[in-house]
């Protein structure tokens, strides 16, 4: 709602109030609690390494697209943020305070929660980003339906959470957050056999079914801090939120590109059979080629350049139509189609008036001689010469008749093109997005192998 109807820069500038409200919620309601082993001391290099490492692996994770990965600005983000965690890893390890104590990863519930949570953010990007990309690019929906469709995700986790939390209490926390993984990895399954004729109720199925999942998955979070000291509970869901956070920005980059990839993939191949599509229709020289011009124009953009995209469809309708104007070299119809069977018959008339125009014509010249010795003759002549004139414009009505013809075939040729070329395009549109909801479904089952204690 705030991208439809105000600047994006609102959807930043939002979250100034949350926060007050959520500050004020928080002083008054929560008591604080302190971690007395650390009170009074900073990990100053620690706070310094771990800040420039997430800082140069998230810029580089979300911004190798827009600059290339193989830019030296992307190469020097993300290979100094491995760096800087690396030697965070190393300082921690060796100073008396730290800000993160290794010491914790020890417990195998905090080191599978952070992964099964760093996962589940991965692949919490396909069912939000990815679709989002699916409805207002390929569907066309406009930024507020396509948030309409995409909140149940967000409504169904604020059920689910507290659900999951209930059963974790009563079962444990392997079961329910296996259900949780399998649930959202089905969820992931099912988007991906989404097309562009999928009804949108089936779609915010989908999205219920994955925020059931990711709500169940986020039992880990609780299941994190279940087996810590008490003043470690704090550090212990930091720890599994920075997961979730790094997880959900690997998942953009890992995923935007997968899918990026696919869309250009997509679109060759879209290329390639409108191109064979078109040579298959009975269309003129002068349209074929106008046709050629425009796909070769049409598919040269790469990515989403949504905004060209439409620009250049417009721009191919419009030379089409104007190439189809050409009365040049026109094809016949098409055999076996109705339009050829009315072509064949009034080609054949055409003939028989031709004939029947050249009879009269030679019957006139007879006349005309004899005219001089008979006045019933002379009659007769100018008669047959009206005859005559009467055939030409008869012969002239069925050559714009054959000509017309010709253009409606032609037209009804690029009309099932254009109808072809834009069913290839929505399945391999379509295709293209399935694959990257397949890679997050993968992801999200690989969780299933780390245990959890209950």
């Amino acid at each position: 709602m705030i991208i439809e109807y105000a600047s994006w820069r609102w959807v930043f500038g939002i979250n100034v109030p949350l926060t007050i409200v959520a500050f004020l919620i928080i002083a008054i309601g929560v008591r604080e609690s302190y971690d007395e082993s650390l009170a009074g001391r900073i990990d100053l290099p620690g706070t310094i390494l771990l800040t420039l490492g997430l800082g140069g692996l998230t810029f580089g994770l979300l911004e190798g697209r827009q600059y290339g990965w193989q830019s030296g600005i992307i190469l020097g983000t993300l290979i100094g943020g491995v760096l800087a965690i690396g030697l965070f890893i190393f300082i921690e390890s060796k100073v008396k305070h730290p800000l993160l104590e290794l010491d914790l990863f020890r417990e195998k519930t905090l080191t599978a929660s952070s992964l099964v949570y760093f996962l589940t953010g991965f692949a919490l990007v396909s069912p939000t980003l990815i679709l989002n990309y699916f409805l207002q690019d390929v569907l066309n929906d406009t930024a507020l339906h396509a948030a309409l469709i995409i909140i149940p995700v967000s409504l169904t986790i604020m059920v689910a959470m507290p659900l999951g939390t209930k059963l974790f209490d009563q079962v444990g926390a392997v079961p329910v957050t296996l259900i949780g993984l399998l649930v959202m990895a089905a969820s992931l399954l099912l988007l991906s056999f989404i097309t562009t004729t999928t009804p949108k109720a089936v779609i915010i199925t989908f999205l219920v079914i994955n925020g059931v999942g990711f709500g169940f998955s986020s039992v880990s979070l609780v299941a994190s801090v279940k087996h810590l000291p008490k003043n470690k509970s704090g550090i212990g869901s930091g720890i599994v939120n920075a997961a979730r956070q790094i997880g959900t920005c690997l998942g953009i980059a890992i995923l935007v590109t997968v899918l990026d990839n696919n869309v250009n993939a997509a679109k060759q191949h879209t290329h390639q059979d409108a191109i064979q599509i078109v040579d298959r229709q009975q269309l003129s020289p002068k349209v074929n080629k106008v046709a050629h011009q425009q796909l070769n124009s049409l598919f040269s953009t790469t990515g989403s350049a949504k905004l060209t995209t439409k620009n250049k469809q417009t721009n191919l309708r419009r030379a089409l139509k104007q190439a189809a104007k050409s009365q040049v070299d026109l094809p016949q119809p098409q055999k076996g189609t109705d339009l050829h069977q009315v072509y064949q018959a009034q080609k054949e008339l055409a003939i028989a008036t031709d004939n029947l125009k050249a009879g009269n014509q030679q019957l006139t010249l007879t006349l005309t001689r004899l005219e001089n010795q008979n006045t019933a003759i002379s009659k007769l002549s100018v008669a047959s010469q009206k005859i005559n004139l009467g055939n030409q414009q008869i012969s002239q009505g069925q050559k714009k008749l054959l000509v017309g013809l010709k253009q409606l075939a032609q037209k009804e040729a690029l009309t099932t093109a254009l109808r072809k070329i834009k069913h290839t395009k929505n399945r391999q549109i379509s295709q293209a997005f399935s694959h990257t909801y397949l890679v997050g479904a993968v992801i999200a089952l690989l969780t299933d192998r780390k245990p959890l204690k209950s």
